[in-house]
């Protein structure tokens, strides 16, 4: 996984981005076309018209948003509709097939320490595209892993808060806030009342599970479960110990009795919500410590096999560009400020990477 340092204003930015990582935005361009392709029978041309429709509502709401698309286009030397559509790959496939992410949010009953953490599950060839960026602007450190050519993804800040997203399977979708720039959103945020404003003014442009949290050093330890569809949000949120789980189905009866679009789930994912529940509710009752080790270990569990939270792929029936593997897990103390990224699936990573943010 490629790692990158990039700091300035918002085009700077985004040309660094496209710049240094030029091959893996192609790759990330060449799996998106497959995969429209093969999963909703849309054509580039296609995706990069509906990726049209977010542009009046980036362009409002400013944010340097649509620069840093520019600028990535740039560096990368691909069209700007090309990083457009990378961008709200969510919204032109409506999330595809969803058999995918574990994440959770626990607040360790020993030490006290906040921690968000999830395996991200995917293409296999997507793991060519994956990046680690470090990104400094205007105050805020981001440091998150993301598929090159996209702006936004699963990490935290200098500011102790953290996001990590789940798909959620539903068929309808708005011209606003694309999932990915909502989590890159999210990311530059100080604190966790502003990460939310952002998911509660219900302009996120498609379903998703937004799990944030923020331990602030002071008197702000939270988690905050968000999901997240174009009518309708539900939260769940915990600031003392304990723990809160999702993967990729609707879990609120609320939504689900209102819910009037098309929505779908997979078995599988209700297998991985309670073996992760399982997992960290044993460990609370019995007081274990929770630390990187140890959310490592629930993190690369095999239980319920092929419905596994470290999913390793191999489906005869799919091709290395519809089967799905875990691409990278990752463990975020937000207590400490550090994060470790373990680079293919957890329980044998082929790379692994640790930052700790600077008090």
């Amino acid at each position: 996984m490629k790692h990158l340092k990039i700091q300035g204003k918002a085009y700077e930015i985004g040309y660094q981005h496209g710049a240094e990582a030029k091959k893996e935005v192609h790759y990330s361009l060449d799996s998106y076309e497959r995969l429209f392709h093969h999963e909703k029978n849309i054509g580039w041309n296609e995706a990069r018209e509906i990726a049209k429709d977010h542009i009046n509502y980036l362009d409002r709401h400013g944010d340097g948003f649509l620069e840093e698309i520019e600028g990535i286009a740039k560096g990368a030397s691909v069209d700007f509709e090309d990083i457009l559509a990378l961008n709200t790959r969510s919204e032109v496939a409506l999330t595809g097939n969803t058999d995918g992410c574990t994440s959770f949010g626990v607040i360790s009953p020993g030490s006290g320490n906040l921690f968000l953490s999830q395996t991200w599950d995917w293409r296999p060839s997507q793991k060519r595209s994956l990046l680690t960026l470090d990104i400094e602007t205007d105050g805020t450190e981001v440091v998150m892993v993301t598929e090159a050519g996209i702006l936004g993804k699963i990490g935290m800040n200098n500011h102790g808060l953290g996001v990590c997203l789940n798909a959620l399977r539903v068929n309808d979708r708005q011209p606003t806030l694309p999932i990915h720039i909502t989590l890159r959103k999210i990311l530059n945020s100080g604190d966790i009342d502003e990460a939310l404003e952002i998911i509660q003014n219900k302009e996120v442009a498609s379903a998703a599970n937004l799990l944030v949290g923020q331990d602030d050093s002071d008197s702000m330890r939270r988690i905050v479960n968000n999901e997240v569809t174009v009518t309708h949000i539900d939260s769940r949120e915990i600031t003392k110990t304990g723990h809160v789980y999702h993967t990729n189905h609707i879990c609120s009866p609320e939504i689900l009795d209102n819910l009037e679009t098309e929505h779908s789930s997979h078995e599988n994912s209700y297998q991985r919500l309670e073996k992760i529940d399982e997992l960290i509710s044993t460990a609370i009752e019995e007081n274990e410590p929770i630390n990187h080790q140890q959310i490592r270990e629930w993190l690369s569990n095999h239980d319920n096999a092929p419905y596994t939270i470290c999913r390793h792929g191999g489906n005869p029936a799919r091709s290395h560009y519809t089967d799905t593997v875990t691409a990278f897990g990752i463990s975020m103390n937000l207590t400490k400020r550090n994060l470790h990224i373990m680079e293919g699936t957890p329980c044998s990573p082929t790379g692994t990477h640790y930052h700790e943010f600077s008090s």
